[in-house]
């Protein structure tokens, strides 16, 4: 619970960024956080590291893909990535 409050802080934080630098430090502390909630989830279910890395796989497939298709449909970005 304590990983999910600090995500959520993080992306309230992240709004409020003025300067470059602090968004970068801010989207640096997103990821992570967001790959220590993925390790405990992949420890949850009781996931191999083998198994963990094809879940990441199929992950950077689907971010990747949803990022082209906002490149080439110009549409808003919360329509195609979750970040």
């Amino acid at each position: 619970m304590r990983l999910v409050e600090q995500m959520l802080a993080l992306y309230k934080t992240r709004q409020s960024a003025r300067t470059p630098h602090e968004q970068s430090v801010l989207a640096a502390q997103i990821a992570a956080t967001d790959r220590q909630l993925d390790r405990l989830v992949y420890a949850l279910y009781g996931l191999s590291e083998e198994e963990s890395n094809v879940v990441e796989r199929v992950i950077t497939h689907v971010d990747d893909r949803a990022l082209e298709r906002y490149n080439r449909d110009g549409g808003n970005r919360d329509d195609y990535c979750d970040a």
